[in-house]
């Protein structure tokens, strides 16, 4: 979360899977919250909205979810066991939370 607007990253989410893509937007929030946004390269039109969240006890956590404006699914970032993995969910559901 170290990097900035127009910064060209990538992002090993696990052994398997790597996304690689630009920072399109960048908002780091007084409660401890740093989300950005990431234009992926791998999934042409697709949108990776990450946040870091530094809680309260001193860890971090971390969520996410692609959007693709073609796609009725949305990808979520979920972590079990300190590991990442994406499940499916209806865009509409994720849009309107």
């Amino acid at each position: 979360f170290s990097y900035n607007i127009n910064d060209k990253i990538p992002l090993r989410l696990n052994e398997h899977l790597l996304l690689a893509g630009i920072i399109t937007d960048k908002l780091e929030r007084s409660s401890g919250v740093t989300s950005v946004n990431v234009k992926v390269d791998n999934f042409t039109g697709a949108l990776f909205n990450l946040s870091l969240f530094n809680n309260p006890d001193g860890s971090q956590s971390i969520s996410g979810r692609i959007v693709h404006p073609r796609f009725r699914d949305a990808l979520i970032l979920k972590n079990q066991n300190n590991q990442y993995y994406f499940t499916r969910q209806d865009q509409r559901r994720v849009i309107a939370e």
